[in-house]
């Protein structure tokens, strides 16, 4: 039988930045007037959009961006979104969002900044076994 040296660490829980990894994945689909421009792709958390390009991570160029407007969170398998107190604010769904509260994300669900549409995709891999 095999032995595991004693001095070898064993990762119990995956860790939840590592969730890009697994069969599913998620972006946010940046649209202008309902035609797709580009993809997000959601492989850091947390994924911070705005004006700013020192203090973002997604660069988000229009009137009425702030320097840091909205950020994506993933926390215990769901993702979510919090508006970062911008001057504008951020529609979830067409409602406005309330500052720092976190807004769970589904399938289909559009964050609009200024006059941007963000609308958020969860896909799953296909994997195909030999």
């Amino acid at each position: 039988m095999l032995r595991k040296p004693a001095d070898v660490t064993v990762l119990l829980k995956p860790d939840p930045r590592d969730h890009f990894l697994s069969d599913v994945y998620a972006y946010l689909e940046v649209t202008d007037g309902g035609h797709p421009l580009k993809r997000i792709m959601l492989r850091q958390a947390p994924l911070v959009i705005g004006r700013s390009g020192e203090h973002t991570d997604y660069r988000l160029d229009g009137e009425g961006v702030s320097r840091r407007h909205v950020e994506i969170v993933y926390d215990e398998g769901a993702y979510y979104a919090k508006d970062l107190g911008s001057m504008n604010g951020t529609l979830w769904n067409g409602e406005s969002m309330v500052p720092y509260r976190a807004y769970p994300l589904q399938e289909g669900d559009c964050l609009t900044v200024a006059r941007t549409e963000l609308r958020f995709r969860f896909v799953e891999n296909i994997r195909k076994t030999v």
